[in-house]
């Protein structure tokens, strides 16, 4: 733990590119071994750690700004919410469009199809776990809390990606095991905060 703590004040973006294009690559996997009935693709995989490296500095770009603004803690979550999360959504099915090969009009018609009902099931999950994220974890860790809290909901963008789903239609199960996840996710992240704390006061 010493040293990813010292590896992370010193080279945050560095570190939250090597986490994130991690966790992305796990989720993905993860998709694919229990929400696939086709072989793997380790193409898809790497796609997915592209898209990440690309998507991390954003990402800790943002969390450091938003952590800085003199803001209530609702007001924080509601723009990070209003503002990054949908954005977030279309960069990830734009990129991946791109990666795939895809033409401008294909991308555009699965993100017709997936975009709402994607940033909807976020927006069952996210804010709860974002309130927890800037009320509870130091601003150095919060891009980690993501990510962990991430490795569920990349899982779920991948099967979105991979499924062309119809408009209107959500994946009730997928979206049931995430929420049950991030639960857990959120747990073990207090767990490591309060060790974090512990180390930091000694």
């Amino acid at each position: 733990m010493n040293w990813y703590i010292r590896l992370l004040q010193k080279y945050p973006y560095r570190m939250a590119v090597t986490s994130t294009s991690s966790l992305f690559m796990v989720g993905d996997c993860v998709s694919q071994r229990y929400f696939s009935d086709k072989p793997y693709d380790p193409m898809r995989t790497a796609r997915a750690g592209i898209y990440a490296c690309a998507f991390a500095p954003a990402m800790t770009a943002w969390f450091r700004f938003l952590g800085k603004q003199q803001l209530p803690l609702v007001a924080k979550v509601a723009i990070d919410q209003a503002f990054f999360a949908p954005s977030c959504i279309a960069y990830y099915f734009s990129i991946m469009g791109v990666l795939e090969g895809k033409s401008p009009e294909t991308i555009w018609q699965s993100l017709k199809n997936q975009y709402w009902d994607t940033l909807k099931c976020g927006w069952m999950i996210w804010p709860a776990f974002q309130l927890f994220n800037f009320g509870v974890v130091p601003p150095n860790f919060r891009v980690l809390a993501s990510n962990c809290c991430g490795l569920v909901w990349n899982t779920f963008l991948a099967y979105q990606n991979a499924n062309k789903m119809e408009k209107g239609h959500v994946a009730d199960l997928v979206i049931e095991e995430v929420k049950e996840e991030v639960q857990e996710v959120k747990q073990e992240v207090l767990a490591e905060v309060k060790a974090i704390k512990g180390y930091v006061k000694q």
